[in-house]
């Protein structure tokens, strides 16, 4: 059992961590969160970087990096804020994957170097509100007329849509298809298309990439661009659940990261506020707390690179996706809940950055699968 990663791992955090201290700082992160803005620019920085193509083939002009590379990359940009790795897990994880794995040969040679080079945005549109856990329960159809398919409904959630260039929308091919995940079709939108239109939605926090409704009105999407081809027809729950553990394995990385920052900035106060004559860090309540929290996060960080390990080697590992899930976010929410605390009236004020770590953390439990969900999942299984 090795828990150490390779000198091309090493590197690989370490650039990342130089490329953050150059391009990134705390300002950067308040204003994405104050003004709801995207950081487009720094979406530019890294695709100049390298680091867009971390999970990508060489072939498209990825890294060829595995799972275990990706959750090194997501770990590290967390560390910073939310308007980094949200951006990184838009393009590079909701979409990116999706066709990587999903997608017919020419849309990955058309898609996956733009979306490399940070050219193209694409968003994941799945959720409706019918729709949320019980994903297959989409309303979302789309009916054959000739060689297009017209697509009508409303997606709610969209993560980033009124900017995305793409929207990779699940709609359902086969209404009367005897169960529900059967004759389910994913299909790349374009979103400058005649009946599409998007909207924000406003939120408590990860502010810098907007929750929108996505409504489609008679838009009508080429047969090519269905997920995977004509092959694809039909086969979109399929292509979801490909790509879950995944996305939970992505997740976990990102809320290991957001524990870490919460983490070392209550730390930080704790050495620095005095009380009573002493540093508040010496109060064993206060001492017992991080320390209970720290092996929290440690334990949850374990469970995300044993995860992306069984991953990275084709393993099969569903059930410590769910528990990775479960556990980061998890912990990352009550290390922010706990951080509040220890800072006590300055935590409760928008001048420290505590607040937002709390508001970005309580979406974690959330998205992605609701941490009900996760458990369910890891019941299945036991």
């Amino acid at each position: 059992m090795d828990f150490y990663f390779t000198e091309e791992q090493r590197l690989l955090r370490d650039s990342v961590r130089k490329f953050l201290a150059r391009e990134w700082s705390k300002e950067n992160e308040r204003e994405c969160d104050e003004k709801g803005v995207f950081p487009f620019e720094l979406v530019k920085k890294m695709a100049r970087m390298g680091l867009l193509g971390t999970p990508f083939s060489e072939q498209y002009g990825g890294y060829g990096g595995n799972t275990v590379d990706f959750v090194i990359v997501l770990e590290e940009l967390a560390r910073i804020g939310f308007a980094a790795v949200g951006s990184y897990e838009l393009l590079v994880g909701f979409s990116g994957q999706q066709i990587q794995y999903n997608g017919s040969t020419s849309q990955k040679a058309f898609y996956l170097p733009k979306i490399i080079q940070g050219d193209m945005i694409c968003a994941l549109g799945l959720t409706e509100s019918e729709a949320g856990s019980d994903a297959a329960a989409v309303r979302t159809t789309a009916v054959k007329n000739k060689d297009v398919y017209v697509l009508n409904g409303t997606k709610v959630f969209t993560s980033g849509a009124t900017f995305a260039h793409r929207v990779i929308t699940l709609a359902r091919t086969e209404p009367q298809a005897g169960r529900k995940h059967e004759g389910l079709t994913m299909f790349i939108v374009d979103t400058v298309s005649p009946g599409f239109s998007a909207r924000p939605i406003d939120k408590l926090g990860t502010k810098a990439i907007p929750f929108c409704e996505v409504v489609f009105e008679d838009v009508e999407v080429p047969e090519q661009e269905i997920l995977g081809g004509e092959e694809g027809l039909n086969k979109g729950w399929e292509q979801i659940v490909r790509h879950l553990d995944n996305e939970r394995i992505m997740l976990a990385a990102k809320h290991i990261g957001e524990g870490a920052l919460s983490l070392s900035e209550a730390v930080h106060y704790a050495k620095e506020r005095e009380q009573f004559g002493q540093r508040i860090i010496k109060f064993q309540g206060i001492g017992h707390t991080l320390a209970d929290l720290a092996t929290e996060l440690e334990a949850a960080r374990l469970l995300v690179y044993y995860a992306a390990w069984l991953r990275s080697r084709d393993l099969p590992c569903r059930k410590e996706a769910a528990m990775a899930k479960l556990m980061a976010s998890e912990v990352s929410k009550k290390i922010a809940i706990n951080g509040m605390q220890i800072l006590g009236g300055y935590g409760y004020t928008m001048e420290f950055d505590m607040q937002r770590n709390l508001r970005n953390a309580l979406m974690g439990t959330i998205g992605g699968g609701t941490s009900q969900i996760m458990r369910t999942l890891i019941a299945r299984d036991l």
